[in-house]
């Protein structure tokens, strides 16, 4: 209550008034009813929106099944065609291997030749130079053999 510099209160409880002043209780139940009301409002909003989040999730579910099933639909598709090319790729497979194989032992033989025609032509050109007539050429190279080369010449020789 203000009061003045006077020292009287600047509004006096009035005896006639006493009767009328149950308005306290009233505002508190006015509020009481206001946030009732809130609580209702926040309630009804709340809900709405758990329905339209439960719409969109069904929504995204459904698109996702789609989804799922045109994955399959290309998965089987691509499983056909897998089996259908792996039969052809194994053929081709096969018949590779088989091709290597044979380059591989064209490749040996070839080196073989190769390294034989080589040391024939080392060992002509040394005779050659040194004028050796070709008669002697056998018996000078089995008097320069030695090691593996030798052995095998003997098992060659005492075969015949």
């Amino acid at each position: 209550m203000a009061v003045y510099k006077t020292g009287l209160p600047l509004l006096a409880e009035d005896a006639a008034l006493k009767p009328f002043k149950s308005y306290k209780q009233s505002v508190k139940q006015l509020k009481k009813i206001g946030n009732i009301l809130t609580i209702v409002v926040a309630a009804e909003q709340m809900v709405n929106n758990q329905t339209l989040v439960e719409e969109r999730f069904n929504d995204r579910v459904e698109e996702v099944m789609i989804m799922v099933e045109n994955m399959n639909q290309m998965l089987d598709a691509v499983n056909k065609f897998t089996e259908e090319k792996c039969v052809i790729l194994e053929a081709s497979i096969l018949r590779m291997e088989v091709q290597l194989e044979q380059v591989k032992a064209r490749k040996e033989h070839w080196s073989v030749k190769k390294t034989a025609t080589l040391q024939e032509v080392q060992i002509a050109f040394y005779f050659q130079i040194r004028v050796v007539p070709k008669a002697e050429w056998l018996t000078i190279v089995k008097i320069a053999m030695e090691g593996l080369a030798l052995t095998w010449y003997r098992w060659w020789e005492s075969g015949r």
